[in-house]
């Protein structure tokens, strides 16, 4: 918790501005949401900017505080961190977060960051500082900010070994003092077909489904964590993806086709429900390749959802 020097600092800074922070305090079963809660109290203690809204998830996540659109923090931030948090407070406080017209234009692939941190660490609020900046200025990108010694499980997950480390789609990571122009390099020239379904699923979740659907036409393939999106188990998810596939078959059937094996080969693996919306992306495909995996689905025992499914995908194959 915050110590009397640090409230200090706290009321200090906090003094001298004006307006609303709005903080999300995502509670869920977890005993450490207890601190959470205490910490947010304390902040609002020592600013009437301050307004924190509980949101409370049913799902078994950890607690965390949300910053804006685009930052998420399984953390307590003090030490050597608290700098950085204020001025990330401060910073959301002005418009770069409510301005799309901040994001450089050729910033538009998503990117799902998290970054390991300690508050204890001396290179740690340098690291923050940056990537806090960045952040805000480009909605597509996702920060999650993690405590290691507050949240020991999720660090030894991601098999993290010191501070600060900083992850791109749970593939490429850096540690220690980087060069954070050339990781936002990275970011920017890196292959779309290779983002995660992480980062897609962001997209999605943020209405882009469009957007995602021209990056494959643009790209001329399908990205294989798009099919992840197809099968996820939130319907919502699902449902987003498929605007994207409604999208490709529309305006582009060849990369549209590209769906048919991977869905095909998915298809047994997954849930009922699943199923019958994948046969629903089957059939806007229009591949007429598949009319024997349909007829064999319609000659075999299955639930009538199913059942109507591939009768429907048919008949949009037959009528194409």
């Amino acid at each position: 918790m915050l110590t009397p020097a640090e409230q200090g600092i706290l009321a200090k800074r906090f003094s001298q501005r004006h307006g609303k922070i709005t903080i999300h305090l995502r509670l869920t079963d977890d005993t450490r949401s207890d601190d959470f809660q205490r910490y947010c109290r304390n902040l609002a203690q020592h600013s009437t900017m301050i307004r924190i809204k509980k949101e409370k998830e049913t799902e078994n996540l950890p607690p965390a505080l949300g910053i804006g659109p685009s930052i998420l923090l399984h953390a307590l931030p003090h030490g050597t961190a608290l700098s950085p948090f204020i001025k990330l407070l401060l910073d959301s406080n002005s418009l770069i977060f409510e301005t799309r017209e901040t994001k450089e234009k050729d910033f538009n692939i998503p990117a799902m960051l998290k970054l390991y941190v300690s508050p204890y660490c001396p290179h740690c609020p340098l690291t923050m500082d940056q990537i806090f900046s960045r952040i805000t200025a480009h909605p597509s990108w996702h920060l999650t900010v993690i405590d290691t010694d507050l949240f020991p499980d999720l660090a030894a997950f991601d098999v993290i070994k010191s501070v600060p480390t900083l992850i791109l789609d749970d593939s490429l990571r850096w540690t220690g003092s980087v060069d954070l122009n050339e990781i936002f390099k990275v970011i920017r020239q890196r292959d779309p077909v290779k983002i995660g379904a992480a980062s897609l699923k962001s997209m999605i979740v943020n209405g882009d489904a469009y957007p995602l659907a021209e990056m494959m036409i643009r790209t001329k393939k399908i990205f294989p964590a798009f099919i992840d999106l197809l099968a996820h188990g939130e319907f919502s998810v699902r449902l987003g993806a498929m605007a994207a596939a409604e999208e490709l078959a529309e305006r582009s059937p060849a990369i549209a086709g590209q769906l048919v094996e991977p869905l095909v080969e998915r298809f047994e693996k997954e849930a009922e429900a699943i199923q019958g919306d994948i046969l629903y992306i089957l059939g806007r495909a229009g591949d007429h390749r598949i009319i024997p995996f349909l007829k064999r689905i319609l000659s075999r025992p299955c639930s009538g959802e199913v059942k109507e499914s591939a009768e429907e995908a048919l008949d949009m194959i037959n009528a194409q």
